[in-house]
């Protein structure tokens, strides 16, 4: 992909109505076969999951569930290995995602080839 596309398709991740994630995450959704948005609600512990699959923003796909533990394992392990970290949109954690607020995560994963 040459520089150009990649940057106007960073800035469209960035500022995507609904995402809102700065440039250190954007790199990380790029980087990554699957990148996960996770929204734990907590109040209820109620999980959002809206996944994007490559590099379009078209083919999104939005989960509900009751809990962390409904979600696939491999939502869950990441999301409860950044659990331990501060809130920082600038630090993400090679492979598995990053904390960008109390309540949202973003997690990582390439699939096997």
């Amino acid at each position: 992909m040459s520089d150009a596309r990649y940057e106007c398709w960073k800035a469209a991740v960035r500022y995507e109505n609904g995402f809102g994630m700065n440039s250190k995450t954007a790199e990380g959704v790029f980087s990554h076969d699957i990148a996960c948005r996770v929204q734990i609600r907590p109040t209820s512990g109620y999980i959002q999951v809206k996944c994007l699959k490559g590099i379009t923003l078209d083919n999104d796909k939005l989960c509900h569930y009751m809990s962390l533990n409904d979600t696939p394992d491999w939502i869950k392990e990441r999301v409860y290995a950044l659990s331990v970290l501060e809130p920082d949109e600038n630090h993400v954690v090679a492979d598995v995602g990053a904390r960008t607020s109390e309540e949202t995560f973003w997690v990582f994963k390439n699939e096997r080839r």
